[in-house]
């Protein structure tokens, strides 16, 4: 029997909860919210439809978040290697002035003043599944920065 972790038991009070309200997503991403803010996880988080009666069972992936050094549950990441290389890079996880960072970036790297930059863009996610960049969207996306 696996052991459990400090976040299951917290979320084990959530199988008490109705259906009839656990079942509306604008409860579920307020909830999201309050639980990721609770068990202070960093990364990416979100109930979906994950039945309460069962969440104490999951574990969650991202407790950290692994777009920056130290992100991994276990195991080191390419921010890790880049701080433990000191290679100068710059990294955004936020991209609402994703055009104003691109520019900004671009001089940076043409003064060559930083080797690496890394810009997450949710948008472009979905596609990655689908076929990455032969999708005939991300091209156009691509151009938007």
């Amino acid at each position: 029997m696996t052991r459990p972790t400090p976040h299951s038991t917290a979320l084990r009070r959530l199988r008490w909860l109705p259906r009839a309200i656990t079942s509306r997503r604008i409860f579920r991403r307020w909830l999201s919210k309050f639980i990721k803010t609770q068990l202070n996880f960093r990364g990416y988080f979100d109930l979906y439809n994950i039945p309460f009666e069962y969440i104490s069972l999951y574990d969650f992936s991202e407790k950290k978040s692994p777009l920056q050094p130290g992100g991994m549950n276990r195991g080191p990441n390419i921010f890790d290697y880049l701080e433990k290389n000191r290679i100068a890079y710059h990294s955004a996880l936020r991209i609402r002035r994703r055009k104003k960072i691109s520019r900004r970036w671009m001089s940076e790297i043409d003064a060559e003043r930083i080797d690496f930059a890394f810009l997450y863009w949710p948008g472009l996610d979905g596609f990655a599944p689908s076929g990455g960049e032969s999708i005939p969207e991300v091209p156009a996306k691509l151009r938007c920065l």
